[in-house]
């Protein structure tokens, strides 16, 4: 991830969630949104989730790309209502 990240405004991630390398939150500063996609299951994830600009969603269908911009706009008071 630190290798990779170039000063990206988010960064998504689609994985089977078999960590084994610490936290991978940990190599984005903190405010860089990290949205995961957990597409296996498993109970360990990679990074924390439900705080901050962390979140971790289960599954992936067609509209789950949506949950992006509802969560950046409530987070800016540009809720769309």
């Amino acid at each position: 991830m630190r290798r990779h990240f170039d000063g990206h405004d988010r960064v998504v991630i689609l994985t089977d969630e078999q960590a084994g390398y610490g936290d991978v939150g940990r190599a984005l500063p903190a405010s860089v949104p990290l949205y995961t996609w957990n597409l296996a299951g498993y109970r360990r994830g990679h990074s924390a989730s439900g705080g901050g600009n962390r979140h971790t969603f289960g599954g992936l269908g067609d509209q789950a790309f949506r949950m992006i911009p509802l969560l950046e706009a409530g987070r800016d008071a540009t809720w769309p209502f």
